[in-house]
């Protein structure tokens, strides 16, 4: 493709920038080479010293309209010049002061913004090689279009030009071209102009807003482009990067590009085996679109595959560093992984090592130290671990101690935190045996000179926790005649109990402690009992935990468990689906059953009464007898529904049985029906059970050649038959996949037929599920036939296409190789994926070859390469077309190359370059024209020379633009206006409104950003109080004026204060500040009410208001009306009952909220009681274990205090209601209410429970119980939280308080006591 003009002659020119030395004049004509010169523009030149990237790191290369729409922001990144011997200080390129924009007249304003240039992949030549080209994929075939921005206009300006062999055929078009046009721009709104070349190629130059130009150009892209199909290779693990949230990321680039890209599913299980492999799998990606759209699809591909494959993960080998380094290198709290990924892109995970198999040699911990991050960092933390592990190794020692077994969690703690405590405290670590091995001895490790520092600080923490141990077997020894296999059998199954209900959880939270159950490997060991261990911070805690125990296995006599046998296979018949069955019984029946869970085959299920839902009363031994007979007749019913079982044994070769399970049981769970399964089925010799003889040596070897299944008739005689038709297939397969073919295969190709790491041969084997192996010159495939054949045909055909390959040398001056490569290397690959070659370039000094080449072109030529020789390699016809298109490349350069020098004034450089390089990317773009600038600072001189390289017409126009620009900044000027810093934020206004619209009024621009160039104010922490306003002379003087006028405004302003008590400053904010802000916007003025004091002391009283004079007058007026005294009653209240009804402040906040009447007080207050609830069980004051928990319930304690004392001692205190008349009225009369009530209260109960976790039935389902009693009896009555050995507190007549006593009694005994029921839930109390 090529965009042409014509020069004076009439003559077609090209438009092109070249790097390469050319004639001073060149002489042209139309040629062949402009086609190909159009295929690379955009890229063609080499980098040089400006400080201004080039087209080709833009987001789309050649797509110009990329900066003009907004999708990328070009990047200055340039190098000093060597040549400059003075050091200078980096400049921020985006600063808008560096390199400010002209207010008007020069290039015009580009608007992009958006990220900078794609990061290249990071996994380098591999995967850039690995692409494969699916059909012809034609170059980058699109001129870089043109765009030009008019002053203050978003229009845009581009070109696109489609070479004949990318169009569809004429003959195949739906219309003609002009109609196409018309259409398109109906549809677009835009304006096209088209032109065809001799050569068949279409040039469009379109016109109009971004949108509709880039729509426009896609459309017609649509209409005559050729489609054509690409293969490219990315990591899997950027997979999901590029498909993004819910394919929003991929959906965007088939949007932008018009780019269809597939992604195929990547199974889970691929990936690499080795944990400490950092090579990552790669997936096939296919684009299918016009060569321009694949082209740009691949370079956001590329982008993202480079953004998230700039990380690595590196998992270090354990024979460099073993688990017992681990708290070492990790240093105390992972301090030293802290230090050591501050400032840095590096995570670094080092596992806590802190248990070992054995005491003499450290076990292997299960997971090494990764680090993952940026790879540099990784790499240099690598090395100071690597260095630390060498250290520690040389100091290493270890020492062994006795510890007590339970006392080993103590020195690990909460995830190793206090393994990280000995650390930090001695130096050391410490390192114990798994809880299976019950071992006291631990390792203590570290420096030989700290170890005994070590040892103290380890047997330290072992001693800093309590505990305590409770075993439970030894319960109800009378219930079950002190039968101790009963016992234990009765304890384990309490044990699992417990486990299911989370009883023993709600005691861990309530305590603070931590309670241990036995395993269930222990729980079965009829050696052992069932010991509950119970560890706590206080010593106190452990021991009311242990006494909740006790309570809870008390309230679980063997009268509420029983035991039935049922077959397993019709366990999930009285599960039910979801378990909704054992849910019915246990809400119907208070009952819950548990399956034995040591053993699948165990057929003995547990019966525990708990309860009916719902219910907080006590349960009685005749109702848990009645519903466990009920649900053991439920249960035996349902066994006996489903009772149809048999066995059935199948005599199948042990070599079929991996087949019949499949992988991770998938096959067998597809005759069975897997988790519905209601068959069991045992591959091989059963196992045997505890004290079953062993099988005689020809019964075990008779007995690994079955397969048994049992369960009902019908489903074991169905999958008896499926499993038997699936051996006799598999048979079959092996016979019809033993067909076999050799044939001959070069030997020097078969590096080709494997592929790298195997890939070829490895699609031919999944693809056609054959067996290939390679031998010297021969090929040998076994499989089904009609597989087997089909793969030798795909061979063969590789064999032929390989047998075609030559190679040629192209002569190409070295000046020019940097064109063919381009960037990255990135027009040598569309080379290579285009014509399926190979080009391999002259290594230059110490220049690597691999920067230069695909992986493809990896073999180094038979002699050796001369610097000006290229070689090419590949199929004859691809070999021979790349060179031609090589060959007329560079005869384009060297007919193609002028250049320029102008010499501007070093001040003008900024305003040229523009923030961010906006400017100059402009006047690039405008012009076709490449143009290099000096860097920034490196020259002291006042003139500076700018050069420019292109054809005459695109020197002429970005010429004729930088001198333009350069003129424009003589009508700049600068004032400074001196300000008070009080009025700045006059002038500013909230959120920049006031400035905002002075700049806009007085001609400036109304972008935010272009106002803060126009007016900087100086920042706040700095002395300074200058304003300065820089812009042209008549806009600069307007905003001046306006800012003068409004300080004059402001100097007018008066200040006065209004003294209002500090107890009346709340009316004047309100509710969040409501108040405060009407009064400012009705009277325009400002208010400044002091702040309460922290410390309670007394605020100041002053109210400024700040305003005019007549609206500060106004706004005094509304406040000392607002804040005007309120009328007041006083009530006087007996000293003994004040603190009662005040009750902590409660009684004045309701009455603030109901009445909007504040309280006060007057007079000597007494003093504040000790807590009624200050009175508790005495130490000794625990029950015991008994097998009748009933025999307890008599064991309460009743004390009864006489408060007519208190009255009598007299006395009175004076209650002031301050507030509206009518509102106090209605306050004095319920407080005297409140009064009168609470005096008739005369006598006050104390009731200790024997069992506080039976307050909850005294309290009923959210606080019912509780409320009927206060009802019924009139009294007051507080409950304190359970396991608290504080008492309930009963408050009212004498008769009152002794009837409330009872039925509380009553309750907890198990009968109604006088009240209404006992249901309910647990409660907090009141």
């Amino acid at each position: 493709m090529a965009s042409e003009n014509t020069n004076g002659n009439g003559n077609t020119v090209p438009e092109v920038a070249i790097d390469a030395p050319a004639p001073a004049e060149a002489t042209s004509s139309e040629s062949a080479a402009a086609k190909l010169q159009k295929l690379h523009e955009a890229h063609a030149h080499a980098a040089t010293v400006e400080e201004v990237v080039d087209e080709e790191d833009l987001l789309h290369p050649g797509s110009k309209s990329a900066i003009a729409t907004g999708q990328a922001t070009p990047i200055i990144d340039g190098p000093v010049s060597s040549g400059s011997k003075k050091v200078h200080q980096p400049f921020d390129i985006n600063s808008a002061e560096l390199f400010p924009e002209l207010g008007s007249g020069g290039p015009g304003k580009g608007k992009g913004k958006g990220s900078g240039p794609a990061a290249p992949p990071t996994w380098g030549a591999k995967m850039n090689g690995s692409s494969v080209v699916a059909s012809s994929v034609a170059p980058p075939a699109q001129q870089a279009p043109r765009t030009t921005l008019p002053l203050m206009s978003n229009d845009v300006n581009e070109m696109m030009s489609i070479d004949l062999s990318d169009q569809i055929p004429r003959n195949q078009w739906k219309r003609p071209l002009g109609d196409l046009i018309n259409e398109i721009k109906k549809t677009t709104g835009a304006r096209i102009d088209a032109s065809t070349a001799g050569s068949g190629m279409i040039t469009f130059i379109t016109k109009g807003k971004p949108d509709a130009v880039l729509k426009a150009k896609a459309l017609l892209r649509q209409a005559i482009c050729r489609k054509t199909q690409a293969k490219h290779m990315i990591p899997v693990s950027t997979r999901k990067h590029i498909i993004g949230p819910k394919g929003a990321t991929i959906q965007g680039i088939t949007s932008r590009t018009g780019c269809r890209v597939q992604i195929p599913q990547v199974e889970e299980t691929e990936g690499v085996d080795d944990p400490f492999a950092e090579e990552e799998p790669m997936v096939e990606i296919s684009l299918e679109g016009d060569v321009d759209a694949i082209r740009m699809a691949l370079q956001e591909i590329n982008q993202i595959v480079g953004q998230k494959t700039s990380h690595v993960n590196v998992k270090l080998p354990f024979t460099t560093f073993p688990g017992q380094y681990f708290p070492f290198l990790a240093g105390p709290h992972n301090a030293r992984i802290s230090e050591l990924e501050e400032g840095k892109d590096l995570k670094i995970r080092i596992p806590i090592y802190h248990t070992s198999e054995s005491s003499k040699e450290f076990s292997e911990p299960p997971v090494p130290i990764i680090l993952s991050g940026e790879r540099s960092a990784v790499q240099e933390a690598r090395a100071i671990l690597e260095k630390r592990a060498q250290k520690i190794r040389d100091d290493f020692q270890s020492i062994s101690i006795n510890i007590p077994k339970p006392q080993h969690r103590f020195l690990v703690g909460d995830k190793g935190k206090t393994i990280g405590d000995i650390l930090s405290e001695s130096g050391c670590s410490v390192v114990v045996p798994p809880a299976h091995i019950q071992y006291d001895s631990v390792l203590v490790i570290g420096p030989r000179d700290q170890i005994g520092n070590g040892v103290t600080t380890v047997m330290n923490k072992a001693n800093s926790m309590s505990f305590d141990s409770l075993d439970i077997a030894r319960a109800h020894a009378i219930a079950l005649s002190s039968d101790v296999a009963r016992q234990r059998q009765h304890a384990r199954d309490l044990a699992r109990y417990f486990r299911k209900i989370k009883e023993i959880q709600r005691l861990e939270n309530e305590l603070e402690v931590q309670i241990s159950i036995p395993k269930t490997d222990v729980l079965y060991d009829p050696n052992t009992g069932v010991v509950f261990e119970i560890i706590g911070k206080l010593a106190e805690s452990v021991k009311k935990a242990k006494m909740g125990v006790i309570n809870i296995v008390n309230a679980h006599p063997p009268s509420r468990l029983s035991y039935v046998d049922i077959d397993p296979l019709l366990h999930r018949h009285i599960i039910g689906a979801k378990g909704r069955n054992l849910q019915k019984i246990k809400d119907d029946h208070g009952v819950e059953v548990l399956f034995a869970d040591e053993d699948d085959q165990d057929s003995e299920v547990v019966l525990v009464y708990g309860g009916t839902t719902g219910t907080e009363v006590a349960p009685q031994p005749q109702t848990a007898a009645e519903a466990l007979e009920t649900v053991k007749e439920l249960l035996l019913k349902i066994a006996s529904d489903q009772a149809d079982l048999k066995s059935k044994v199948l005599n199948i070769p042990a070599k079929y049985h991996a087949k019949v399970v499949g992988s991770k049981g998938t096959t067998l769970n597809a005759f069975t029906g897997g988790s519905e399964a209601t068959v069991k089925v045992t591959v091989g010799a059963p196992r045997l059970k505890p004290g079953q003889p062993a099988l005689s040596p020809a019964a075990a070897a008779a007995a690994d050649d079955t397969i048994t299944i049992r369960g009902p008739s019908a489903e074991v005689e169905r999958v008896a038959k499926e499993i038997t038709n699936f051996v006799e297939q598999t048979k079959h397969d092996e016979v019809l996949n033993s067909y076999t073919i050799s044939f001959d295969f070069p030997q020097k190709f078969q590096k080709n037929l494997v592929g790298k790491g195997g890939s070829n041969i490895s699609k031919y084997r999944e693809e056609l599920g054959v067996q290939i192996d390679l031998e010297k010159d021969t090929v040998t495939i076994k499989g089904v036939k009609v597989n087997v054949e089909e793969a030798k045909k795909r061979i063969v055909k590789l064999g032929k296409k390989l047998e075609d390959e030559t190679t040629a040398t192209v002569i190409v001056a070295p000046e020019y190789h940097r064109t063919i490569i381009g960037q990255g290397g990135k027009f040598v690959k569309r080379l290579e994926e285009k014509y399926s070659v190979r080009i391999q370039f002259p290594k230059v000094g110490q220049e690597s070859s691999s920067d230069l080449t695909s992986d493809a072109g990896a073999s180094t030529p038979q002699r050796s390469q001369a610097p000006n020789e290229i070689v090419l390699k590949g199929p004859s016809k691809g070999v021979k077309d790349a060179k031609d298109e090589i060959t007329e490349l560079i005869k384009y350069e060297q007919d193609h190359g002028h250049s320029v020098a102008i010499t501007i004034p070093a001040r003008v450089l900024p305003h040229i370059i523009g923030a961010g390089g906006k400017v100059i990317n402009q006047i690039r773009d405008d012009s076709g024209a490449k143009i290099d600038l000096p860097p920034q600072g490196s020259t002291e001189a006042e003139m500076v020379e700018v050069k420019i390289k292109g054809t005459k017409d695109q020197i002429a126009k970005a010429k004729a633009a930088i001198l333009a620009s350069s003129k424009e900044v003589e009508n700049q000027v600068v004032k400074m206006l001196s300000v008070d810093k009080k009025f700045h934020r006059a002038l500013i206004g909230p959120g920049g409104q006031i400035l905002h619209g002075i700049v806009v009024k007085c001609g400036g621009p109304s972008d935010k950003s272009a106002q803060a160039r126009m007016v900087r104010f100086p920042h706040h922490d700095v002395t300074d109080s200058n304003i300065k306003v820089e812009g042209t002379v008549d806009v600069v003087d307007k905003i001046i004026k306006e800012f003068e006028a409004i300080i004059a405004a402001e100097k007018d302003k008066v200040t006065i204060v209004v003294d209002i008590p500090t107890d009346k400053h709340r009316k004047l904010i309100g509710r969040e500040g409501s108040v405060r802000k009407e009064i400012e916007r009705t009277f325009s003025v400002t208010l400044d009410i002091p702040r309460q004091r922290q410390d309670g002391g007394e605020a100041p009283t002053g109210v400024k208001i700040s305003g005019s004079n007549e609206n500060v007058e106004q706004a005094k007026e509304h406040i000392l009306k607002l804040t005007k005294d309120q009328d007041a009653t006083n009530v006087t209240v007996p000293k003994h009952l004040h603190h009662t009804l005040s009750d902590g402040g409660s009684l004045a906040r309701t009455f603030r909220n109901r009445y909007n009447v504040d309280i006060g007080f007057s007079g000597e207050l007494p003093p504040r009681p000790k807590g009624q609830q200050g009175r508790k069980r005495a130490a000794d004051s625990v029950p015991l274990i008994t097998d009748e928990p009933s025999e307890n319930a008599t064991n309460y304690s009743w004390e009864v205090v006489d408060n007519t004392a208190a009255s009598d001692d007299g006395g009175e205190v004076t209650w002031a209601l301050r507030g509206a008349t009518e509102d106090i009225a209605k306050a004095a009369a319920e407080l005297k209410k409140l009064v009168d009530e609470e005096g008739g209260k005369t006598t006050t109960g104390y009731l200790f429970l024997p069992d506080p976790s039976k307050y909850r039935y005294v309290v009923g389902p959210g606080g019912s119980q509780v409320n009927a009693i206060r009802k019924e009896t009139g009294c007051k009555i507080t409950i304190p939280k359970e396991q608290s050995d504080e008492a309930i507190v009963i408050k009212g007549s004498k008769d009152g308080v002794e009837k409330a006593k009872e039925i509380i009694v009553g309750l907890v005994h198990g009968g109604n006591g006088g009240g209404k029921g006992g249901k309910g839930g647990r409660s907090n109390g009141d």
